[in-house]
């Protein structure tokens, strides 16, 4: 009997552990040269809402940008007012949901983004992006000048990523590979 009931209790343990997708580690240069654009700016708004068919949360987000860095493989010195942003995820009619390494993004936090344009979300006069890479796309801008990123499990390719690097040095190796090209 105490057998069975160990058996069931590491049977449902087993079941109740949160899950986790493992990725393979995306260095500054693939995610550069997978981006249309790379942008560093504030988010303004973070909202959540249902698709249409009501099957996934999606959240949009709007990002005001103080630094074009690159767009379409090239040097960028243009900025556009504001990028907008479309992820799987977020709470909608107070249910929520979680992806696995997806990226998340918070209200007022200043952040570095590899982005993809995408039609989900956009206009043509507006188009949105997601985010390269999923978690490793984005880097938070630190009150010490540091960018860093997490939230994402890795299964192989950890020393391509840089998790903590000065935000301008960022920035610099990014243009330095473009410049490259």
């Amino acid at each position: 009997m105490l057998f069975y009931g160990m058996a069931l209790l590491m049977l449902l343990s087993l079941l109740c552990s949160p899950a986790s997708a493992l990725m393979t580690g995306i260095g500054v240069d693939e995610l550069t040269h997978q981006a249309d654009r790379v942008v560093r700016g504030v988010v303004e708004k973070v909202e959540s809402y249902w698709n249409e068919d009501k099957s996934v949360i999606l959240t949009k987000v709007a990002v005001i940008v103080h630094e074009h860095i690159a767009a379409k493989g090239k040097r960028s010195d243009d900025a556009p007012f504001r990028v907008f942003v479309v992820y799987e995820g977020g709470e909608a009619d107070g249910i929520v949901l979680r992806v696995s390494d997806g990226v998340e993004i918070k209200e007022g936090e200043e952040v570095l983004l590899f982005l993809k344009e995408t039609e989900a979300g956009g206009t043509p006069l507006s188009p949105s992006h997601r985010v390269v890479g999923k978690a490793q796309g984005k880097y938070t801008i630190t009150d010490d000048g540091m960018a860093r990123k997490g939230g994402f499990s890795l299964a192989t390719g950890e020393e391509k990523v840089e998790s903590v690097i000065d935000a301008n040095r960022l920035v610099e190796k990014i243009r330095d590979l473009i410049d490259a090209r």
